[in-house]
This record gives C-alpha cells, sequence and structure tokens, in this order.
C-alpha cells in the first residue's frame, strides 16, 4: 500500500539528518509513533500534522493534505494552486479539464457555505427597530 506521508516524513528525517528519537522528542510523541507514521501503521493527528510542519519548516497545510486532513485553505487561495497543476500537467488535456471540473465544485461549494453563513448571521441579528 503507498504511504505518501511515510516516504515525505522519513525523507525529511534524512534530509535533516536527525533520528526518529530527535523528531519525536521534539514534537513530544514517542518514537514508535514517528516509526508507525513512517510505516503507513495509522494515520497522524492533525496536531502531529502541524508539529511536524512546524519542526521541518514546511507549508502545515501540506503537511494536513498528505496526512489526510482538510486543508485550512480557503477557494480564494486556490486559483494559484489551479494555476501551477494546469502548467505542470500542460499537455494532459484530461487531467486538465478533470481539475478544471474539481475546481468549479470547490467554488461552488465555498459559494453555498457563504450564503449559508449569511443567513446564519442576518438570522442572529437584532432586528433594528426604526
Amino acid at each position: 500500500m503507498e504511504n505518501p506521508f511515510g516516504t515525505c516524513l522519513a525523507r525529511k528525517i534524512e534530509e535533516r539528518g536527525v533520528t526518529i528519537l530527535a523528531v519525536a522528542d521534539r514534537i513530544d510523541v514517542s518514537p514508535s509513533t514517528i516509526s508507525a507514521l513512517i510505516r503507513g501503521i495509522y494515520k497522524p493527528s492533525s496536531t502531529t500534522c502541524r508539529k511536524l510542519a512546524e519542526y521541518f519548516k514546511v507549508d502545515p497545510d501540506i503537511v494536513l493534505e498528505m496526512g489526510g486532513h482538510r486543508s485550512s485553505k480557503t477557494v480564494e487561495e486556490l486559483p494559484d494552486f489551479h494555476i501551477y497543476i494546469s502548467r505542470k500537467f500542460k499537455g494532459n488535456h484530461k487531467l486538465q479539464r478533470a481539475l478544471e471540473m474539481a475546481y468549479e465544485a470547490l467554488t461552488s461549494i465555498e459559494e453555498e457555505r457563504q450564503e449559508k453563513r449569511e443567513k446564519r448571521r442576518r438570522a442572529t441579528e437584532p432586528k433594528r427597530e426604526d
């Protein structure tokens, strides 16, 4: 079974020239936890993802997504990602179309969420008497 999170974690540990014990101690987990994450035994918690991101000085959203957690990025931040992907996979028209459709769906979902938030806000606002 593929384990991109574990592969990336092992690579970062090797690049930094530290031990599993050192990483575990620094982010306050057991060495067996780090080992299990590398081997793909279980998924990291969002807290562990954030601590690892801080320790290795990488974008927490990337670590969260690799760990199977929802990113904190909003749809407004996705256009840059959309442009990056379309350039990276230039020539692969099926993939580009799939990404465009996914982007459109995410944009639509985000708009619906904003509308619901606005309705809730208006519903809880005290009525003004003119």
